[in-house]
């Protein structure tokens, strides 16, 4: 059976993880507020600062990865 994870704050750091892990025996599930093209994933585009509910395939997540955006681009963000 696969497992399903959920990350929120689908960035560059969400980008990488992507890249190493299985996806073959995993279902990705990703929120992110910009658009991006990734076959291997499920994405949501929400900001969760709007009033809109979110509605995701998935409601039973084995995993959740949250990574918020740094305050700034250098060592102190």
């Amino acid at each position: 059976m696969q497992k399903n994870i959920l990350i929120i704050g689908y960035g560059d750091i969400a980008k990488r993880l992507v890249k190493i892990l299985d996806t073959k025996s995993i279902n990705i599930y990703a929120i992110s507020r910009n658009n991006s093209n990734n076959p291997n994933i499920n994405k949501f585009n929400w900001d969760w600062l709007s009033d809109k509910k979110i509605n995701l395939k998935a409601k039973n997540f084995d995993s959740v990865i949250i990574i918020p955006k740094p305050s700034s681009l250098d060592e102190k963000g």
